[in-house]
């Protein structure tokens, strides 16, 4: 026997030559783990003819925890955050509070968040330095952020560290332009740029586009690995060198000079004293096959931007009755956004799915029997809004958007229909000036001539009359009709802008998926109850079509895609 070959969970990974010691073949390696919870690793021998002997060796280990981030900084403000919190760093208990100092850098208005402010480089000048870390990039670490460049034009570097008179930055997270624009992560074999390694992801480049990128050198495995939007591409790097500057945002050095200046924002930065693996990316569930026993949240994990449970909502007796004691038509926000849903004459209060309370539309006034309109047809909807004055001053409420539908985004709710045959009907929509850019809820269907209806998410690729098209994602089940007014679902539509398609998902599970045929900044609100839709031949323009009949509890919005796991420990909490 003259090596071992060895690898993780049955999956090559490396040969080793074998040592004597005494009357006994042995080696050591050092690997990085793939994945955290249970793991196997395997071994066996190769003897000089290199023909492959049996198993002799297969271990399982239990990976913990993983360690967090050294530092952390959210880079957007919104309320309850300045731009002091959004630049302080959140994981002081890790390794001490470095905060990010900022030069020459902006706040531009809602460009990956609805009503809120994220950090921008507009010029040569600016940059944002956490002059209290200083990374030792021979050892392993890694830096993440999420990254939306205004254009495609030259290198532009999302994170570097910073170097003296005549160096360079050991490594730079970046945007790279030669042979075509693409994500990179560079590193320095030495302190003059002589020599250096790349590796650069297949993933193209969007401008305006947010997208998420993430840098890692593997000092044990000897690799630079790359992360966009969770995919990786690696490559070998064996020289490292560090210097003793400090981490820079925004741009690199080259020769001691500013250089490789971002022309866009960044959001959400990390820096980790470790390697980066997949489970970082996606999360995991406790309950997950071979996990480590822990709901651990992604770096993916989207930002809940609106969340209404309606325990404090209360019946709409007249619409825009907001000062009433008793009917106040409205349902308040539990996030620190604090929108409000503005409901319409006749949206009733009935239980939830959880026990609490829920809103029901029917489109029939049914809340005082006394009352000269009972029994009569109401257009009940529920429009989200936003308080635009500022604070202290007295409240001015707007209709407004909630998730930028330019960008990703997820919604997801417990929904109750009463009615199910029919015709189509929307739970949520997000409204445009004469289309919604999407109708999540129940469509109707003809199969082999009989009527069905199933959970749909249906999508609009522009707000036009003419030349707007969509696409589906449905389920591939019918409803059973005999469930109206019984049973409560819950339902997640994820849309994904990099890769342009919607996800459908039922109680936790993935039912279907679709193209998103296009992305538009819907200009109005989120609305329960109702779609807005125009056809071609101008029959139906702006109209609101549709109409739900049921319940609707648990509403929340995410800026950003929805990993699998997040939409089932959604449904599961939920539950």
């Amino acid at each position: 026997m003259t090596k071992f070959r060895f690898g993780w969970s049955q999956t090559p990974l490396g040969e080793v030559t074998a040592t004597t010691s005494g009357a006994l073949k042995t080696a050591t390696v050092k690997l990085t783990v793939p994945k955290y919870g249970l793991i196997n690793m395997y071994a066996y021998a190769i003897d000089a003819t290199l023909n492959n002997g049996a198993l002799g060796s297969s271990a399982d280990y239990l990976v913990p925890r993983p360690s967090p981030a050294v530092a952390k900084w959210g880079l957007e403000t919104y309320p309850g955050t300045d731009e002091t919190a959004a630049l302080a760093d959140q994981q002081t208990a890790t390794a001490g509070d470095t905060p990010l100092t900022t030069m020459s850098t902006t706040w531009n208005d809602s460009n990956r968040l609805m009503n809120a402010r994220t950090l921008t480089f507009n010029n040569t000048a600016a940059k944002a330095v956490a002059a209290g870390l200083k990374p030792d990039t021979t050892k392993s670490f890694s830096v993440t952020a999420w990254v939306r460049p205004n254009d495609l034009t030259g290198a532009q570097t999302i994170a570097a560290t910073d170097a003296g008179t005549g160096q360079w930055s050991p490594f730079r997270l970046q945007l790279r332009t030669d042979n075509g624009p693409k994500w990179c992560m560079t590193m320095n074999t030495r302190i003059d740029n002589s020599t250096a390694t790349s590796v650069c992801s297949p993933t193209v480049p969007v401008a305006g586009q947010w997208t998420h990128v993430a840098g890692s050198f593997d000092a044990t495995d000897g690799k630079i690995r790359l992360w966009v939007n969770g995919a990786e591409t690696n490559g070998t790097f064996l020289t490292p060198l560090t210097t003793s500057g400090a981490l820079l945002l925004g741009r690199a050095t080259n020769a001691g000079a500013a250089a490789d200046q971002l022309r866009g924002s960044l959001a959400d930065a990390q820096f980790f004293d470790r390697v980066l693996v997949i489970d970082d990316f996606t999360g995991q569930l406790a309950s997950e096959t071979d996990s480590a026993g822990l709901d651990e949240a992604g770096i993916l994990t989207p930002l809940l931007i609106a969340d209404w449970d309606f325990q404090a909502a209360e019946w709409c007796l007249q619409e825009g009755a907001y000062q009433s004691t008793d009917f106040s038509c409205q349902a308040p926000d539990a996030t620190p956004f604090q929108r409000r849903l503005s409901l319409t004459t006749g949206v009733n209060i009935v239980e939830g799915h959880d026990g609490g309370n829920a809103l029901h539309l029917d489109s029939t006034f049914t809340l005082d029997p006394g009352d000269p309109r009972y029994g009569s047809f109401t257009e009940e909807r529920a429009y989200a809004q936003w308080n635009s004055a500022p604070t202290g001053q007295t409240e001015t409420w707007t209709n407004s958007p909630v998730a930028r539908t330019d960008q990703s985004f997820t919604v997801s709710a417990w929904l109750r229909p009463d009615v199910v045959t029919g015709r189509t009907r929307t739970a949520l929509s997000v409204t445009g000036n004469v289309q919604s850019s999407f109708y999540l809820g129940i469509r109707s269907y003809t199969v082999n001539n009989a009527e069905q209806h199933r959970w749909a998410v249906s999508t609009q690729n522009a707000d036009a009359v003419t030349g707007a098209s969509g696409g589906v994602s449905a389920a591939d089940n019918p409803i059973d009709p005999a469930s109206a007014g019984t049973n409560w679902t819950h339902i997640t539509a994820v849309f994904n802008a990099p890769t342009k398609t919607v996800s459908l998902y039922i109680n936790g599970d993935l039912a279907g998926n679709g193209q998103w045929p296009g992305q538009w900044p819907a200009p109005g609100p989120l609305t329960l109850g109702a779609a807005r839709y125009s056809d071609t031949t101008g029959a139906t323009s702006g109209q609101w079509v549709d109409q739900w009949n049921g319940a609707i509890d648990d509403v929340r919005i995410y800026q950003g895609a929805a990993t699998s796991s997040t939409v089932h420990q959604l449904f599961t909490n939920g539950s």
